[in-house]
């Protein structure tokens, strides 16, 4: 679930425009997507995110202490970054970098 911070005014808009990004959506496993649904982010953590299959975008998840509008933003920048890496024509494209990496210097 998102954690909403500041005032409640607009809260509504914020929560189904952050819960739509691209940064919001989390690749699991079928079994382990129906387990977490609507479950607080640290719980999903614990539970599910550390048992994922997608080669680190969603197991680093659990590195990330909070989920809120902020964490969606670079999450959604990261995923934009990471897809040029990886889909980029050049030979010796840079390297793909974890997220909580990513965040140290974005």
């Amino acid at each position: 679930m998102l954690a909403l911070t500041g005032g409640t005014e607009n809260a509504a808009q914020v929560y189904e425009s952050s819960t739509r990004k691209a940064g919001n959506l989390i690749l699991l496993d079928k079994g382990l997507n129906i387990g977490a649904q609507q479950k607080p982010f640290l719980e999903k953590c614990k539970d599910h995110y550390k048992s994922a299959t997608f080669f680190g975008l969603t197991s680093d998840l659990i590195k990330t202490k909070q989920w809120t509008v902020k964490e969606i933003d670079s999450r959604t920048r990261w995923l934009a970054a990471m897809f040029d890496v990886i889909w980029s024509p050049e030979k010796n494209p840079s390297p793909v970098v974890q997220f909580s990496e990513w965040l140290k210097t974005n």
